[in-house]
């Protein structure tokens, strides 16, 4: 009696640790997200995908595109120095608000220091299909034109002063590239993720230099935006917790330490740091490659997610 009892304690014990069985393995697997990710339909859905909007130029309309960034850098690098007041100021949509009503503001006009191209041209993370596609049929291109140090005081950080001063040298960059018509469609204004203060300036490429130039069908727009270096202001005045607006002209240092101005200190700083955030993402790219994959679905859903968006806000309006 003991050994039977026995022996059955032991099969207990070892079914415990038997291997698991065709139908339990069929399971596991299923439940396993690596897996299913590898070979289920899912998979299938996400290569299509982004075989459908990951289009990268080719060689002849990256030559094209090159020609296209040369010609602009020629024509900022060829602006001579300047005095530019609001008054001379030509640009349409150009907000100066000159906080200090006594002072005007002047912005002693250099030209521009460097050009770059960041974002997702140069980190290869375009959402980009082709010229049927009314979502994504805009090859987009990022140029950061730093602004000259000299061109700024260091308390410019305060009062607007930065943004009036930058909206004036925006003004000038628009002016120039206005005049070259054979290039440009159309050059307009554009917010800066709804920042009024911050506008970029928006390039539509003519559709005769495209077709000269291995582009022909697609449409091409270049977005100017106004940067400046990561040392022109120090980072210790532009911390969440400090305010660098004064609301009224008779406000204490006490006043005005008890009234923060996060995001009007990180507007600045983003201008700061533009060219430092796409090395950072290069650097991420290099050691996860996966992560240019990643971005590109995350653009498609959110921009899915801006259409279903709109559509609620309008049902909703009242």
């Amino acid at each position: 009696m003991t050994s039977t009892s026995s022996s059955s304690e032991l099969r207990k014990a070892l079914s415990k640790y038997a291997l698991p069985s065709v139908n339990e393995l069929s399971h596991l697997r299923a439940a396993d997200p690596t897996t299913s990710y590898r070979s289920s339909f899912f998979r299938l859905q996400i290569d299509q995908l982004l075989a459908a909007i990951d289009h990268k130029p080719s060689a002849r309309a990256t030559l094209g595109l090159q020609k296209l960034l040369f010609q602009v850098k020629e024509m900022l690098q060829n602006l001579q120095d300047q005095q530019v007041t609001q008054d001379a100021l030509q640009a349409r949509g150009l907000l100066v608000r000159s906080h200090v009503k006594r002072k005007e503001i002047v912005l002693p006009f250099q030209r521009p220091r460097r050009l770059d191209v960041i974002g997702s041209y140069i980190l290869e993370t375009m959402a980009y299909c082709s010229q049927n596609s009314t979502d994504y049929g805009v090859l987009s291109i990022d140029l950061a034109v730093e602004m000259p140090s000299a061109c700024f005081l260091p308390k410019d950080f305060g009062n607007y002063r930065y943004f009036d001063k930058r909206n004036l040298y925006l003004g000038v960059l628009v002016s120039e590239l206005q005049s070259h018509q054979e290039l440009f469609q159309n050059v307009m204004l554009q917010t800066w993720h709804g920042e009024y203060e911050k506008p970029v300036a928006i390039l539509k490429i003519n559709p005769a230099f495209l077709g000269d130039n291995g582009l022909k069908g697609t449409k091409v727009c270049v977005r100017v935006i106004p940067v400046i270096t990561m040392d022109l202001f120090k980072l210790a005045k532009l911390t969440p917790s400090r305010n660098n607006i004064k609301h009224e002209h008779d406000m204490t240092e006490q006043e005005m330490k008890e009234c923060s101005t996060p995001m009007y200190n990180n507007s600045i700083l983003e201008d700061m740091m533009m060219r430092q955030h796409t090395r950072e993402l290069h650097t991420v790219l290099k050691e996860a490659p996966p992560f240019a994959e990643a971005c590109i679905l995350s653009k498609v859903w959110l921009r899915q997610m801006r259409d279903f968006t709109k559509l609620w806000t309008r049902s909703t309006i009242f």
